[in-house]
C-alpha cells in the first residue's frame, strides 16, 4: 500500500534527499582521497644563548662598613659610599655540533636624561661613552664564550650629567646603562645563526641610594626548525559515519521513489484559502476570539477582491478568526461604526462545485 502526500511535498522531498546523497557522497570522497595534513615541527640545529653580569660594589672607606669594603650582587648600595662598580660581563654560544662561528662585541655606557613617569617614560637627552673597544672572533666550533670585566665609576657620569643640567637649566632623571652588544653570525650544517644580544646593567645616577637592576634577555634553547607537512591517515570513523548516513539516505531515496505517491490537493476550500492568503495576507488581521459587533447594517460580499476593495475605501482591515485547522477558517470581515461586511468562504466553495457541476452535466447532455 503506497503512502499518498501532497504532489509539492513528494517533489520537495525527492530534492532534499538527491541534495543530501550528493553531499555525502561528496564528503566521504574527500575524508578518503583528500584526508588532510597536519604541520610537524623538526628540530635540524638545536643551540642556547646565555648571557649574564656578575657585578661588586667598591665602597669608599666609611663609618658604616669600615675600609675595602664591598657589596655584591642584589645589594642596596649608598651613593655616597660608593667609589666603583667591576662588572664582569660573560656570553656563552652552545651549539649541537661544530659551526663556522664568528662576530664581535664590545661595551659601551650610554647616560640618559628622561622625564616623565615610569609607565610614560621619555628620553629627554642622552650620550654614549665607549668603555672597551669593539673586538672580532672567529673559530670553528659547537660553542664560544666570551668574559670581559669592566670598571665603571658612577661619579664620572653623574658630574657630566649635573654639568649638562646647570648648562641647560633642564633637570632630568639620569641613569647609567652599561651594555655588552654582541653579534654573532654562526653557519652550521642545517643554516645560519644571526643573534644580536645586548645584555645591560642599569644603574641610576642622580638617587641618594639605588639597586643595580640587569636586563639579560632570554636564556632559553633555540633551534633551527623546519616545517613538514605529513598526510593524515584515513579516518575509518568518519568514513564508516558517512557510509551508514549515505545507506539510510539512499534506502529513504528508494521508498519515496517506489512507495510514497504524490496526489494534487483537491481540497477546494485550502485552495481558496492558499489563494486568498497568498494574494492579501498583508491585509489580513488575525483574531483569537470572535468579535461581537452591533452593526447597523450587514453585507454580504460576493469575493474577497470585493472586500478588499471595502477596506481601502474605508481604511480598515480585513479581518478573521485564526485557527491551525484550514476547514475553521470560514469568514473574512471588514466593519466601521454602521456596518459589517463579510465574505464567506464555504458560500464561495458551494459556487465552484455548483458551477463544476452545471459544466460536468450540459458536458454529459
Amino acid at each position: 500500500m503506497k503512502l499518498i502526500i501532497d504532489k509539492k511535498i513528494r517533489s520537495g522531498l525527492l530534492f532534499v534527499l538527491s541534495f543530501l546523497i550528493i553531499f555525502i557522497c561528496f564528503l566521504l570522497f574527500k575524508g578518503i582521497k583528500y584526508p588532510g595534513f597536519k604541520e610537524d615541527k623538526k628540530l635540524l640545529y638545536n643551540y642556547n644563548n646565555i648571557a649574564n653580569i656578575d657585578y661588586k660594589a667598591i665602597l669608599k672607606p666609611n663609618t658604616l662598613y669600615g675600609d675595602n669594603a664591598s657589596l655584591g650582587d642584589g645589594s642596596i648600595i649608598i651613593s655616597e659610599f660608593l667609589d666603583s662598580i667591576k662588572a664582569n660581563f660573560k656570553y656563552q654560544f652552545n651549539g649541537e655540533r661544530s659551526a663556522d662561528i664568528k662576530g664581535d662585541y664590545e661595551i659601551v655606557a650610554l647616560l640618559e636624561g628622561t622625564v616623565g613617569s615610569d609607565k610614560d617614560q621619555k628620553i629627554l637627552w642622552q650620550k654614549t661613552f665607549p668603555i672597551s673597544q669593539k673586538q672580532s672572533f672567529e673559530l670553528k666550533d659547537k660553542s664560544v664564550a666570551i668574559e670581559k670585566e669592566v670598571q665603571i665609576k658612577p661619579e664620572e657620569y653623574k658630574a657630566f650629567a649635573q654639568s649638562f643640567a646647570s648648562a641647560s637649566k633642564v633637570d632630568a632623571q639620569v641613569k647609567l646603562s652599561v651594555v655588552m652588544n654582541i653579534n654573532l653570525k654562526a653557519v652550521t650544517d642545517k643554516g645560519v645563526i644571526d643573534k644580536k644580544l645586548s645584555p645591560t646593567m642599569i644603574i641610576p645616577i642622580n638617587s641618594n641610594y639605588f639597586e643595580v637592576t640587569k636586563k639579560l634577555g632570554d636564556n632559553k634553547p633555540e633551534a633551527i626548525q623546519k616545517t613538514e607537512k605529513i598526510q593524515l591517515p584515513v579516518s575509518k570513523r568518519n568514513i564508516i559515519f558517512y557510509s551508514v548516513i549515505l545507506l539510510i539516505l539512499i534506502l529513504a531515496l528508494v521508498y519515496t521513489i517506489l512507495f510514497v505517491q504524490g496526489a494534487e490537493n483537491n481540497n477546494p476550500k485550502e485552495k481558496e484559502l492558499q489563494k486568498i492568503f497568498k494574494n492579501h495576507g498583508d491585509r489580513m488581521v488575525a483574531l483569537s476570539d470572535i468579535v461581537t459587533f452591533n452593526s447597523e447594517y450587514y453585507y454580504k460580499v460576493w469575493s474577497i477582491e470585493d472586500l478588499v476593495k471595502v477596506s481601502d475605501e474605508i481604511s480598515r482591515p480585513v479581518m478573521y478568526k485564526f485557527s491551525t485547522d484550514v476547514n475553521e477558517i470560514n469568514e473574512f470581515y471588514v466593519c466601521d461604526d454602521r456596518a459589517i461586511y463579510i465574505f464567506f468562504v464555504n458560500k464561495k466553495i458551494e459556487q465552484y462545485k455548483d458551477s463544476k457541476l452545471n459544466n460536468e452535466n450540459s458536458m454529459q447532455a
